[in-house]
């Protein structure tokens, strides 16, 4: 059975403009509920660091790809850990990227398998991940979902504010 999900806008840097996905009869996107999920567990330095990358490539770099793991149709982060330089980060967030100025934040988990597939904790989100970012690549194909200016980093649909997925 399809899902069906709307666009919410997250923050809106000079380089990257962030969004995630709002499952109908939601209220929070994937992403505030995997904010809401982290803040306050043990895996908030975690978190810490995640969000220090999403300000720091909306401020200064965009979503370039070396920033991100690269999940099948999907990304990940944090960075992979020749870029962090620091102790290892089991806490995964998605996402998809649609250019270096435009990302969407999806959900994430606790990874405790080499490969995220066979995870059973972020497993469900790497799958659904992969599935938005197809149904979003073929929404930019279509048309239906515009990267509207490259100056000012928005989405804009056309037509209906929603993806199937």
């Amino acid at each position: 059975m399809p899902t069906f999900a709307s666009l919410r806008e997250i923050a809106i840097y000079e380089k990257v403009s962030y969004y995630s996905l709002l499952l109908e009869d939601e209220r929070m996107s994937l992403f505030e509920k995997f904010l809401d999920t982290y803040r306050n567990s043990e895996f908030r330095n975690d978190l810490q660091h995640i969000m220090y990358w999403i300000q720091y490539m909306g401020k200064n770099h965009g979503a370039k790809a070396y920033f991100f793991r690269k999940e099948q149709d999907a990304e990940a982060l944090p960075p992979p850990g020749k870029i962090l330089k620091i102790e290892h980060i089991k806490l995964r967030l998605y996402c998809c990227v649609l250019s270096e100025n435009v990302v969407i934040l999806l959900d994430g988990g606790v990874k405790t398998a080499s490969k995220a597939q066979n995870c059973p904790n972020v497993g469900p989100s790497f799958r659904k991940a992969n599935r938005i970012s197809i149904a979003l690549t073929k929404c930019i194909q279509q048309k239906t979902l515009l990267l509207k200016d490259e100056l000012n980093n928005r989405l804009q649909f056309i037509g209906a504010n929603e993806i199937e997925f």
